[in-house]
């Protein structure tokens, strides 16, 4: 498997059907991040503590509040693809 979505099945993620499950998503998306293509987009928990949240915000991206869901798309925002890049 290949790309951002055969990264996460690596990981046991299904999209959609696991979109909602924060305690496996955001690991998986943090790790399959760097995959994530111009045309793919992934909803992920916004949870305190994640470094990996920390990072994207170290780099110029506003995260919503803990507790919401952050939309990651490269596409749409130059600053969020050169922040992926870096975290």
């Amino acid at each position: 498997m290949e790309g951002f979505r055969g990264c996460l099945q690596q990981r046991g993620i299904r999209l959609p059907e696991d979109e909602r499950d924060d305690e496996r998503m955001l690991p998986a998306v943090e790790a399959c991040a760097p995959l994530l293509g111009p045309n793919e987009a992934v909803r992920i928990p916004v949870v305190e503590g994640s470094e990996f949240l920390a990072c994207l915000a170290s780099h110029g991206v506003k995260p919503p509040p803990a507790g919401e869901w952050m939309r990651i798309h490269r596409a749409e925002d130059p600053v969020m693809d050169a922040a992926l890049k870096s975290c």
